[in-house]
């Protein structure tokens, strides 16, 4: 199932942002939204963290208090978490 905003995706010209996008890069990206299309009823939240990471000691333990706080606000107002 692919999503509209998939589909406008792959048209793009390689220099809509300003740069060159390469293939692989671009690639990836839609391999990323075609992904979201597929589990977007899972649930409201999904965490993407990046390979090279370092996550402290005590990610795991407060990971349910950082997801309880954007739940009692609003997950559609979180974008992300720095």
């Amino acid at each position: 199932m692919r999503d509209e905003s998939i589909s406008i995706a792959t048209k793009m010209p390689r220099d809509v942002f300003g740069s060159s996008i390469g293939k692989a890069v671009r690639k990836q990206s839609l391999d990323v939204l075609e992904l979201l299309a597929e589990i977007k009823h899972e649930s409201n939240l999904f965490m993407f963290m990046e390979d090279d990471f370092v996550a402290c000691q005590n990610l795991f333990r407060a990971l349910p208090y950082v997801v309880d706080k954007v739940e009692e606000i609003g997950a559609e107002k979180w974008l992300g978490l720095g």
